[in-house]
C-alpha cells in the first residue's frame, strides 16, 4: 500500500509538471462540511483515497479504547474512524483498487504527455 501511495504521488507530480496543470485540493477529511456540489471532487482526489487507505489499513481493525480530547469521553478506534471520518474497514479492497487505478492513470497520462507534449523549438 505504501509503495502504491509513493507511485501515485510521484506520477501525479510528474503529470503536474509535464502538463502544467494546477489544482486546488479541498479538505480531504471533512466530507460532511464540503458543499454538495464539491463532493465529487473529494471522491476524485487521490490524496483522500490514500489517507482513507492508510488510516483504515493501520487503525481500522483496532477495538482498543481511545480517550478523546475532552478527557472524559472514550470510544474505540474503529468507532472514531467511522463517526468522524466515515472510514470503514470493509471498504479497504475498493480503496486499494482506487489507489492502484490512480497509479496506472497517472503513469499513462505521464507517458502520453512525455510523448506528445514537446515544448522544444527547432
Amino acid at each position: 500500500m505504501l509503495y502504491q501511495c509513493y507511485l501515485h504521488f510521484s506520477f501525479s507530480w510528474r503529470v503536474l509538471f509535464v502538463a502544467a496543470a494546477l489544482t486546488d485540493l479541498p479538505s480531504v477529511f471533512c466530507t460532511q462540511r464540503i458543499p454538495v456540489w464539491w463532493r465529487w471532487y473529494y471522491w476524485a482526489n487521490p490524496v483522500s483515497w490514500t489517507l482513507y487507505g492508510l488510516l483504515t489499513s493501520q487503525f481500522g481493525d483496532l477495538d482498543q479504547p481511545l480517550l478523546l480530547a475532552d478527557g472524559v469521553t472514550s470510544t474505540t478506534v474503529v468507532a472514531f474512524l467511522e463517526e468522524h471520518f466515515g472510514f470503514r474497514h470493509d471498504f479497504l479492497c475498493t480503496v486499494a483498487a482506487m489507489v492502484a487505478g490512480f497509479c496506472v492513470l497517472f503513469a499513462v497520462v505521464f507517458a502520453l504527455a512525455i510523448k506528445y507534449l514537446n515544448f522544444q523549438r527547432r
